[in-house]
């Protein structure tokens, strides 16, 4: 029963590239070994993922509880984003998408918030670097900790 409600709650499937799956419903409590694309909606709760994560166009990504190894990111008018209480090991990169919510996640590199159109909601991330660039609606938050702040997210 347990293998059925995977099945059905979750389609995984390799890419055309080997290192690579996409994420199309609800994975939870799992490690994934390999990187992550995001062609549609996708909701990854509590997973370990060894790769990066890409979010591609009119695609969504609702990351909760998860470590990446990677970075992730998102561009090429995706859809939408919220990452909560995450750890990113590398970059987090959004840019030319719709809208997008952090909320306390913690990135070893930068947060690279460019050109994007929708509501952006930053609130307690820590990262080294949170820039934001040429938003059209500029980020609204507080309580971010970085050691350099750029642009629209200099009171973040």
């Amino acid at each position: 029963m347990r293998f059925a409600v995977f099945v059905f709650g979750c389609l995984f499937a390799a890419t055309s590239f080997a290192d690579s799956v996409m994420c199309q419903g609800h994975l939870r409590n799992q490690s994934i070994d390999r990187n992550v694309v995001v062609h549609q909606k996708c909701i990854l709760d509590n997973v370990k993922i060894a790769g990066n994560i890409e979010v591609k166009a009119q695609g969504s990504l609702t990351l909760k509880r998860s470590q990446v190894a990677g970075n992730v990111v998102a561009g090429d008018n995706f859809g939408g984003l919220n990452l909560v209480e995450n750890r990113i090991q590398g970059n987090l990169e959004i840019f030319s998408g719709h809208k997008a919510e952090l909320i306390r996640n913690q990135v070893a590199g930068t947060i690279d918030i460019q050109n994007n159109i929708g509501k952006l909601v930053l609130k307690h991330n820590q990262s080294q670097s949170l820039s934001c660039i040429h938003n059209r609606i500029a980020p609204i938050g507080s309580h971010n900790q970085a050691a350099h702040k750029h642009a629209q997210c200099l009171d973040l």
